[in-house]
């Protein structure tokens, strides 16, 4: 066994013990954050809502000093020993108290976070498969000649994040005249209504404007942006309500190791958006795959190139699918960009040899290639056909990429390979 290999397993190792504690500490601070957002919306919901439209960043900015004197500001009426009031108040005080319990259980983490990285780490089992943190390296990737232009790029999760809290003061609060009997809010009034209406244009925004094809990407943004949990049922359903208002078209194509739910904007929906944000919406990834890819017949591939953008978006890295290279004529799936290095990458759902279409993408990427493989088999064998020609690159296989972590919880720090050599 080598320095390096060790070297290698301490630092995986390492990684994974913080990755798993960074977890457990946003995990307690959103449901932290949960529940004051429930508690402000019932003390003072007109107020907190005020406060969010004047700053979109609110309630994901504040701090707990911040929430401290929202609740402060509060007026509550003492009627009694058990008023409502009351009751609510000692809500507050336990609120408070819990405050306290979760600022020691994070000191206690980051304590025994500390203690973990002074260990010596336990051996791996040989067979077991390991994600590659991705350092930079003379293997890494280097800018490749032919990018796609700034406009057909599609940026990082957390970059969409930012570009939608930006533009929220913006969105209208009433649904826009020729579209108020086609989407009227169900039976939601007052402040319901107007959260509603908001993550209505989120979403038509989210597709066409950076063309999301996926409710998993959008329920990530939406919920960032609002400061809700992912995986909110009432959100999906918002999202449903436009498929059945014929706004939004819809999909679900289920494969062996995973199933995805596509949405694109329909005609009515593109003329909605063009009302909405005074522009034509561009196509999103699955309206594009299916024009220049036969993306409706081959739908296994059409949603392993969707699930590989999304997931490489929420890990940090700008996409594009099939971008157009004249240097080739065999088009590439994809292109992912990340700190100024960029890597065409190829979806490959089979163990065909195929030394053509390899060396055509080693071309293309500085001599390496980038596979995206089904299944693990799959990726083994296409790496050692590669490895057969000389060729050096980066490989994952779908079935462990999109089984390993909940989507809403993968960072930039997760590795996007599963091997490198």
């Amino acid at each position: 066994m080598t320095l390096d290999f060790q070297h290698q397993r301490v630092m995986d190792d390492l990684l994974g013990a913080e990755r798993a504690m960074r977890e457990k500490n946003e995990e307690v601070i959103r449901d932290m954050q949960q529940g004051f957002v429930k508690l402000a919306n019932k003390f003072d919901g007109e107020r907190f809502e005020s406060l969010r439209r004047d700053n979109p960043k609110i309630p994901g900015s504040w701090t707990v000093a911040d929430w401290m004197r929202f609740f402060e500001d509060v007026t509550l009426t003492t009627r009694g020993w058990n008023t409502p009031e009351l009751r609510d108040r000692r809500e507050i005080q336990e609120l408070q108290q819990q405050v306290e319990a979760y600022k020691a259980k994070v000191k206690d983490l980051e304590k025994r976070l500390e203690e973990e990285r002074t260990k010596e780490p336990a051996a791996a089992s040989p067979n077991q498969a390991r994600a590659i943190p991705e350092k930079k390296s003379k293997a890494a990737p280097r800018p490749i000649a032919v990018q796609p232009q700034e406009d057909e790029i599609t940026p990082p999760t957390s970059d969409m994040v930012k570009d939608v809290a930006s533009i929220l003061s913006s969105l209208p609060s009433k649904v826009p005249a020729p579209y108020e009997k086609i989407l009227d809010g169900g039976n939601r009034t007052g402040v319901i209504l107007d959260q509603a209406l908001q993550r209505y244009w989120i979403m038509i925004y989210l597709i066409g404007r950076w063309r999301i094809s996926t409710w998993i990407e959008m329920d990530v943004v939406v919920s960032q942006v609002v400061g809700l949990k992912p995986g909110a049922g009432s959100m999906h359903r918002l999202l449903e309500n436009l498929v059945e208002k014929n706004l939004v078209y819809s999909e679900t194509i289920r494969g062996p190791y995973t199933s995805l739910s596509l949405y694109r904007l329909s005609p009515e929906g593109e003329k909605m958006y063009e009302t909405l944000f005074h522009a034509k919406p561009v196509e999103n990834e699955w309206a594009r795959i299916n024009r220049l890819h036969q993306g409706d017949q081959e739908v296994q591939h059409t949603m392993n190139i969707i699930a590989f953008t999304a997931h490489a978006r929420a890990r940090g890295y700008s996409t594009r699918t099939l971008p157009e290279n004249k240097e080739t004529s065999t088009p590439p799936d994809l292109w992912i960009s990340r700190d100024g290095e960029s890597l065409y990458v190829e979806v490959e759902l089979s163990e065909k040899e195929n030394p053509i279409k390899w060396k055509n993408q080693a071309k293309l990427n500085n001599g390496k290639v980038a596979i995206a493989a089904g299944t693990l088999q799959q990726r083994e064998t296409l790496v050692n056909d590669c490895k057969a020609m000389h060729l050096t690159g980066y490989a994952v296989e779908m079935e462990i990429m999109v089984k390993a972590k909940r989507f809403g919880n993968i960072t930039p720090d997760d590795p996007l390979w599963t091997e490198i050599w």
